[in-house]
């Protein structure tokens, strides 16, 4: 195991852990950067335009940017794994309270959430309440709610897959406690390969303008979700498993995989290929995994910012309910009256955005039942 100065860094009465708080962090900044990047530059179609418009430099910035948006999925599912594979699910209770504590708990929040956007949405032009009534707006928001034919915020895809995924967290806790490690590995090997790897070479090649691809019979799915890959790093990487990495070393990978991962991006965006890098992508893994270690190594070198820090991870999942709504109304404000776009508008939505949500949060989380079921926030 880790020495002394590796050893996480406790606060609080209730045994915060630093690092964790850390790092959830750094990944609802991230988050909230992914939403502002797509909406000040192009990442959905015909990039090349784009970067033929904008200088070299501007279009890196912008591949950095996307690279750092694509980190905080990953962190805030290892710190899920750090969190939640430790438990004894064989116990019944145990698994009882993660049923009513955890998933309830996330459901009937996303379901608020689910109103509350749908609701909101109503609001803009082309909704369905302005179009087609309310009798419609109603069946709409309660298909919405039932997970069908949503209307509500793209980033809401987010709580689809974590309902299911922590569905079988009880399933592989078990699973790393009964099993040999290497056997849970080489299955997350083989997602990552078959998820990550073969398609990035693919994407490579076709934007080296070379016909031939990897088409492989295997399909990751048959063996479990990516997303669960990085569930299991986590756990792995609080247990110890990258201890005898030095630090220098973890941080050279971290920037060599992160600035790697920006430059295979800006190449992408100098060809014809329209393929931003995802959470699937073998440079996010890489680039998150040596991350959350030098975090869980090195928190206490920004240990005098522990009140903001807990702030903000604490209302977390607040932060990444509302931004996007705050996010959404500006967006369309400067649509009509700021003439801004590329870095000066990404930094105009991420900033403004961000700082408004926390102060609403901060507002209105002294009412109890604001505080527990809109943000689900545990101090």
């Amino acid at each position: 195991m880790s020495n002394t100065k590796n050893t996480p860094i406790s606060t609080s009465d209730r045994e915060r852990v630093f690092y964790y708080d850390l790092a959830r962090t750094i990944a609802i900044i991230s988050v909230s950067c992914n939403h502002a990047v797509s909406r000040s530059f192009e990442v959905h179609q015909n990039p090349l335009t784009e970067y033929s418009k904008i200088s070299v430099g501007l279009s890196f910035v912008k591949s950095i940017l996307w690279i750092f948006s694509r980190i905080g999925v990953p962190l805030f599912l290892m710190i899920s794994g750090s969190l939640l594979l430790d438990r004894n699910y064989e116990d019944k209770s145990v698994l009882k309270r993660f049923i009513k504590h955890n998933w309830k708990g996330l459901l009937l929040t996303t379901e608020i959430w689910l109103f509350i956007m749908f609701w909101y949405m109503q609001l803009m032009d082309n909704s369905i309440l302005k179009s087609e009534g309310f009798g419609h707006a109603a069946i709409g928001c309660i298909e919405t709610m039932l997970f069908i034919n949503q209307t509500t915020m793209p980033s809401m895809w987010y709580m689809s897959m974590i309902l299911f995924l922590y569905l079988t967290i009880p399933i592989i806790a078990i699973a790393v406690k009964k099993i040999d490690k290497r056997y849970l590995l080489a299955l997350s090997i083989a997602v990552t390969v078959c998820a990550m790897v073969v398609p990035n070479i693919n994407e490579f090649l076709q934007a080296c303008g070379v016909n031939h691809t990897f088409d492989l019979a295997f399909e990751y799915e048959n063996i479990f979700s990516y997303y669960l890959v990085y569930v299991l790093a986590g756990f792995w990487i609080s247990k110890g498993a990258l201890v005898r990495f030095k630090t220098f070393g973890l941080a050279f990978g971290f920037a060599a995989f992160f600035v790697g991962t920006s430059l295979f991006q800006l190449f992408l965006m100098s060809s014809n290929s329209n393929y931003f890098v995802r959470y699937a992508d073998i440079g996010i893994v890489l680039s998150s995994v040596c991350l959350y270690e030098l975090l869980r190594r090195k928190a206490s070198a920004v240990i005098s910012l522990k009140k903001p820090v807990t702030f903000i991870s604490v209302s977390a999942f607040g932060i990444y309910f509302l931004h996007i709504c705050v996010m959404t109304a500006l967006n369309k404000v400067m649509d009509k009256f700021i003439s801004t776009q590329y870095l000066s508008r990404f930094l105009i939505l991420e900033i403004v955005s961000f700082l408004v949500s926390v102060l609403v949060i901060f507002i209105t989380s002294k009412v109890g039942i604001i505080k527990k079921y809109l943000y689900m926030m545990k101090t």
